[in-house]
């Protein structure tokens, strides 16, 4: 018996890592969960409905353009209006995506993202 045999026989060795276990929620839809909006220099994201259940929030990421990688983090409620990612450049055109959570933890993967251009 070779000796990686054996240190698997004793409990140790290399294991193959395990997944992290799939989401049971469906991501938000963009347009039936949430929308997109821009005021006052800022990205926002509009609640329409209530959480599914399994969730308490939500959320959000913003980008510019579609490119580039997501940032700021910004939860949310399930109802109500968040500002996402702070202050906007008037004129340049961002994208935003949410996803549902349970106490702060993510319970879906992240919707699609959708556009919007900042405006005052």
């Amino acid at each position: 018996m070779g000796r990686w045999a054996q240190a698997r026989k004793r409990g140790g060795g290399q294991q193959m890592p395990t997944s992290a276990p799939p989401f049971t929620i469906p991501p938000p839809v963009l347009d039936d969960d949430w929308e997109i909006t821009s005021s006052g220099a800022a990205t926002q994201a509009h609640s329409l409905d209530t959480c599914p259940a399994g969730s308490d929030g939500m959320e959000f990421q913003r980008r510019l353009d579609s490119s580039g990688p997501f940032a700021s983090d910004t939860p949310g409620a399930c109802t109500g209006v968040v500002t996402v990612g702070g202050i906007c450049t008037i004129g340049l055109s961002y994208e935003l995506r949410a996803r549902w959570t349970l106490g702060g933890v993510p319970v879906s993967d992240w919707g699609n993202a959708g556009p919007v251009v900042c405006a005052f």
